[in-house]
């Protein structure tokens, strides 16, 4: 039975990472400060190009591979990402599928053997998005904070 399940969360990030790709071309509206719920819906599908659409897809797919991921922890994932409050917001919108990935990367914490190693990649990721322009990462740190405190609470209810 959890084959199958994961499995489907497989193909579900598959498909999710397609969607991505083939939206890149296109504008979405953006998570912000004064946003609807449809921009806060669909905001990690968007992306401010190809390359930020193919780094955000290589990471969704390999998350959710490496980890053999289940389907709850994608959709928990997603509810953190469209979760930021507006005081972590701006006027700039934010796009990219980035939020998920750092929720599922916190969300992986409490269960990944090598912690230290783990967290000196996510780091390292976090960094990167410090440096660069233009990079959320803001949103990034709490959508990470905010799945490592779920995902801990998670393991220690089951």
């Amino acid at each position: 039975m959890d084959i199958r399940i994961n499995t489907g969360t497989k193909w579900t990030a598959l498909a999710i990472a397609t969607a991505v790709l083939v939206l890149s071309p296109f504008d979405g509206d953006g998570i912000r400060v004064d946003c609807t719920w449809l921009a806060r819906l669909s905001y990690p599908l968007f992306h401010a190009g190809i390359l930020h659409a193919i780094c955000n897809a290589w990471c969704l797919i390999t998350l959710v591979f490496y980890y053999d991921l289940h389907w709850w922890r994608l959709l928990t994932a997603y509810g953190i990402a469209i979760s930021i409050p507006a005081l972590l917001l701006s006027a700039t919108p934010v796009v990219g599928l980035s939020g998920v990935c750092f929720a599922l990367m916190g969300l992986c914490l409490p269960i990944v053997q090598r912690k230290l190693y783990f967290s000196a990649w996510v780091a390292a990721f976090l960094a990167v998005g410090i440096i660069l322009p233009g990079v959320a990462w803001v949103v990034h740190l709490y959508c990470y904070v905010v799945g490592w405190v779920v995902g801990d609470f998670i393991k220690a209810v089951s």
